[in-house]
């Protein structure tokens, strides 16, 4: 089968995943880690120093990974490896991601913006985030690498595989199985996926937020649209024969 991609394909390639945080990155990473097995995946946000977790490598098991993944931005990894880049991810509309992350940070109570959010409420800590913070406002954009002059979703045709809603990452992690692993059976992940958080931010400040992160916005709007070409053509667009 033309679609599915077998060993050949990692003497050429390597899988980057920018995990945007709060965006359902764990499920595609725990999938992919299957898929393709523990041994040829490295997250570097589970090493105890990210910044050298690449680097400090050896050449021979830098060439043995087929996946890494991480809170990387987009272009700044690419130089530890001598294979093609094939960058995927998954993004979240950001008034949903940031609930997500305040809920988050404050059950975990060790996180790096507990304390910001902590002493400010849902909705004071919301228009710190978006309003007072440019690089967090529309981070998502940031992370993927999207030159401030450039349309979003010209720079993600262009540069990644694949980009999934969050809500939608079932189709796509059923689809790297049918891509990777077409004998296994897929099943849907749901990890890290604690309980809904119970609270909500005021309209108005929802808007002003949204307003902020408006780059960030626009851009899940155009990925909703383009994720169903993205992912029926995955197996081309992940570089099959390239």
């Amino acid at each position: 089968m033309d679609s599915v991609l077998g060993e050949a394909y990692f003497d050429r390639h390597i899988l980057l995943h920018s995990h945007i945080a709060k965006s359902a990155g764990t499920s595609i990473l725990d999938a992919l880690t299957e898929i393709l097995g523990p041994s040829s995946v490295l997250d570097r946000n589970r090493s105890t120093d990210p910044e050298t977790a690449v680097s400090s490598l050896s050449w021979s098991h830098k060439r043995s990974l087929k996946l890494l993944s991480g809170h990387f931005w987009h272009g700044t990894q690419e130089r530890y490896f001598e294979r093609r880049p094939v960058y995927l991810a998954s993004v979240r509309d950001p008034i949903e991601r940031f609930i997500s992350m305040y809920h988050f940070a404050l059950v975990d109570g060790a996180h790096p913006l507990y304390r910001e959010f902590d002493t400010r409420g849902p909705d004071g800590a919301a228009l710190w985030f978006f309003t007072e913070n440019p690089r967090l406002a529309n981070e998502i954009t940031n992370s993927l690498g999207v030159p401030p002059e450039m349309n979003p979703i010209d720079w993600i045709e262009s540069r990644y595989a694949i980009v999934a809603p969050a809500a939608r990452t079932d189709s796509l992690i059923a689809k790297l199985y049918e891509v990777f692993a077409p004998d296994a059976e897929p099943r849907p992940w749901r990890s890290n996926a604690g309980p809904r958080p119970t609270f909500s931010i005021q309209p108005q400040v929802a808007e002003e937020c949204r307003a902020a992160a408006a780059r960030d916005t626009l851009l899940c709007r155009q990925i909703e649209d383009r994720y169903d070409a993205w992912l029926h053509n995955l197996a081309a667009r992940l570089g099959a024969g390239a």
